[in-house]
């Protein structure tokens, strides 16, 4: 019986996990590519993480605190329109 139990546990647990999953997913894409989402954005920040995009470089992004909790990505300096690449 407590075979059953477990496995019945296990199950429910997987489930969750891809559920979990799928709601992350279609949430914002990570601080890192937001300069591809906003390509007039310089300079965006999810409380964290600051990136910077410069017409030289690639962009570059800061490292973040080890207790910090991210918020919504914002762009904090918008610039004029670059074209795709």
């Amino acid at each position: 019986m407590a075979h059953i139990k477990t496995v019945l546990l296990l199950g429910g647990l997987v489930f969750v996990n891809a559920r979990l999953a799928s709601a992350l997913a279609t949430e914002q894409p990570a601080v890192q590519a937001y300069g591809d989402v906003d390509r007039s954005c310089r300079e965006w920040t999810d409380g964290c993480v600051i990136c910077v995009k410069t017409t030289e470089a690639p962009p570059s992004c800061s490292t973040p605190g080890i207790a910090c909790q991210p918020q919504g990505v914002i762009c904090k300096s918008p610039g004029a329109p670059t074209p795709p690449r």
